[in-house]
Formats: structure tokens, sequence, C-alpha cells
């Protein structure tokens, strides 16, 4: 079984400033109520941009086992 990066949100450090969300290429990434960003794994292509910029910390990848 292979594993697949991708991005999850940790909600108690997002603070909805939204850069994860202009800076995802894939646009896998949405902004839920109440200000909290939420991955959309079935988009994500797990680059890592969403980790890189976010200053709180809150975006990070994750490996998950990609089902056949």
């Amino acid at each position: 079984m292979e594993r697949a990066r991708r991005a999850v949100i940790d909600r108690e450090k997002c603070v909805g400033c939204g850069a994860c969300i202009a800076a995802c290429p894939a646009r896998a990434i949405r902004m839920l109520p109440g200000w909290v960003s939420c991955v959309q794994t079935e988009r994500c292509t797990g680059c890592g941009t969403c980790a890189a910029l976010c200053h709180r910390g809150a975006a990070r990848l994750t490996e998950e086992e990609e089902r056949a």
C-alpha cells in the first residue's frame, strides 16, 4: 500500500487569516464558519505550500495510506 502526503489544519491553532487558502495551488482549502480553514483531502496534492506559509503552524503535512 502506498502512502500519500496530505495537508491537515489544526483548528486550535488556525486564526482564519486565509493565507493557506490564497497559497494553495490545488484550491483544496476552504473557510468554514467560525473562520477556520479546512482541507478538502480529495483535492489536496500534498505539495506543502500551506504548511510552509502558515505563520501559526496550523497547517501541516501528514501521511495516510491510499486505498486501492
